[in-house]
């Protein structure tokens, strides 16, 4: 595996849970500014140390998703990047996969908030992911992305029809859900050292 695709790799995940992470930062720094003049020492300090155990309660259930599928692509990106995996080794079909999945939730959540143009773009790399795992993919994991890409073949521009768009997008979404398990198994029954990489 190129150097490069292990930078790239990493580096779109780290941006995904850095921007989820961002925006729960600033639905709490909102609620400060808008304290009053008198208690805002208090409530700053209070949500300054309750900042870490507050953050899944600010994020949106599409930026839970996207954070915890993000979080799985990463730690396979560390865990292919420790095997030397191959460009065209069919295991990275499994990565491309999660890279979909990643990039259908950035699309949902742009639709939840009405950003066609986002949603548009996130929806492009859906494609160009997909068709990249099913290239190298074989059994189950083809298995599950062509019945994953089944879903969204037609669909397109998700601006052309945003209420449609939602709908497919959430069967994509649950057709794609066994590369997560796949995934999570094999993280899970590797001996690779994960948590002391991934605090990095």
């Amino acid at each position: 595996m190129t150097k490069n695709w292990f930078q790239n790799a990493l580096t779109g995940c780290l941006v995904v849970l850095v921007l989820v992470l961002v925006a729960a930062a600033g639905c709490s720094s909102d609620e400060v500014t808008t304290s009053t003049a008198g208690t805002s020492s208090t409530q700053t300090s209070t949500t300054s140390g309750s900042t870490t155990s507050t953050t899944g309660s600010l994020l949106s259930e599409w930026d839970r998703q996207l954070r915890d599928n993000a979080k799985v692509q990463h730690e396979f990106a560390l865990y292919l990047n420790g095997i030397d995996a191959a460009d065209d080794d069919p295991v990275m079909a499994l990565y491309y996969g999660l890279q979909a999945r990643t990039h259908a939730l950035t699309c949902r959540k742009a639709l939840a908030e009405d950003d066609l143009e986002l949603a548009d773009a996130a929806m492009l790399e859906v494609y160009y992911s997909l068709n990249r795992g099913r290239n190298l993919a074989q059994g189950p994991v083809a298995d599950t992305l062509a019945a994953a890409y089944a879903t969204v073949e037609t669909l397109g521009a998700p601006s052309n029809d945003p209420k449609n768009a939602a709908t497919v997008l959430d069967r994509f979404l649950e057709a794609s859900l066994p590369l997560v398990d796949q995934v999570t198994a094999t993280l899970s029954s590797t001996t690779t050292t994960l948590p002391a990489t991934t605090s990095t």
